[in-house]
């Protein structure tokens, strides 16, 4: 039998753990209950715990049976909406009255047994996505580089999209916050992305404020993805708007919602005039440059520059390697490297804000492909 089947009675009043005990009827061969108190160190899949006198003590003792993935029945002697609430906050799964019917326990009961069979397949389904890298380990967010997929099927449920940074144990402010349906992922230029479905600007705001009373200096910058064009366009875009928004945002004006009075074409123009002057002052000046260094030295090079791509090639007998500087939407540039050939290297990609694309940055990345 599995310790993880059977159902733990905690309570400090022996009488009524008595009476709470006879209430419970056992609907599997596997279940079986096992009354213990404040005192003593006991866990199970299934907890019915009573309040104690001393509710900082019942908080501690919910998350430490939460933090065992145990589904928690919470009964209490009398209705209190504030400390049900914090209780909620801690990790219960259910309440329910000492003097309830012992029908209405045994739902209750059934309900957490439920809960419990979600969790452990949620936590199996966790883990296999950790190890494929598309959830972070430590955190339990999405991981950077899995937030586009994840985040590209959510955009037409609509909601709103954040961009957030600020310091302290973000982890633990975020998990405290958030609402079990929002997703949260890693990301870059902002420390995370939430995806917030069902929510306004306004319901958004309260979730940021939230998130601020666990930390220090956070900054949010806000799109509201209901009616607005990124619902139907390309999850980049929508994160460049966050970007832009969280870039306008000060320890005194820490929530800023990105202004649909400015077309989104209209920004990409302005960035992609960076894009064109970096184009023509280095993407262009490097190559050539490096094109005539390297063929002096017998290397076969090709290069040409398109109006969002610029390409950089080596071909040797050996060799048959790629660059490719990609303009991907206004901040930032898609560095692409791709190798054919026996023994060739991994073929990356990566993004790079557009300030970072430099001469050196250019004659490092190249350098690194002919050393090869």
């Amino acid at each position: 039998m599995s310790k993880r089947d059977n159902i733990l009675l905690i309570s400090d009043n022996s009488d009524l753990a008595g009476e709470l005990a006879a209430k419970i009827i056992l609907l599997r061969k596997s279940d079986n209950v096992t009354i213990s108190d404040y005192s003593e160190d006991k866990y199970a899949g299934i907890v019915l715990l009573h309040e104690n006198q001393d509710r900082t003590k019942t908080i501690e003792l919910i998350k430490k049976h939460k933090e065992k993935n145990a589904s928690i029945l919470l009964v209490m002697d009398s209705v209190d909406p504030k400390f049900i609430l914090e209780a909620y906050d801690a990790g219960i799964s259910d309440f329910c009255l000492s003097g309830a019917a012992d029908y209405e326990i045994v739902i209750k009961i059934i309900n957490c047994i439920k809960m419990l069979s979600v969790s452990l397949n949620a936590a199996r389904y966790a883990d296999l996505l950790t190890g494929m890298g598309i959830i972070d380990e430590d955190s339990g967010f999405y991981s950077y580089k899995s937030r586009k997929d994840v985040f590209e099927k959510e955009i037409k449920n609509g909601g709103v999209f954040a961009a957030l940074t600020g310091k302290g144990n973000m982890n633990a402010a975020v998990k405290l916050s958030v609402r079990s349906d929002d997703i949260a992922a890693h990301g870059k230029g902002a420390q995370y992305f939430l995806m917030l479905p069902g929510t306004d600007v306004e319901g958004a705001r309260k979730v940021v404020d939230k998130i601020r009373g666990h930390c220090h200096h956070l900054k949010a910058g806000v799109v509201n993805i209901s009616g607005h064009p990124c619902s139907e366009q390309l999850y980049s875009e929508l994160e460049q708007e966050a970007l832009l928004a969280l870039a306008s945002a000060s320890d005194d004006n820490y929530f800023i919602v990105q202004s649909q009075s400015e077309p989104l074409d209209k920004q990409y123009k302005i960035f992609k005039k960076v894009f064109d002057k970096k184009l023509e002052k280095v993407i262009t000046p490097v190559f050539y440059r490096m094109q005539k260094q390297y063929e002096s030295s017998g290397i076969k090079i090709l290069q040409f520059a398109e109006d969002k791509k610029s390409v950089f090639q080596i071909k040797t007998e050996r060799q048959n390697s790629k660059l490719e500087i990609v303009y991907s939407g206004f901040t930032k540039v898609l560095i692409r490297i791709t190798h054919e050939g026996l023994d060739s290297p991994e073929n990356s990609e990566t993004e790079i804000p557009l300030p970072k694309l430099n001469q050196k940055f250019l004659e490092d990345t190249i350098e690194g492909l002919v050393n090869r």
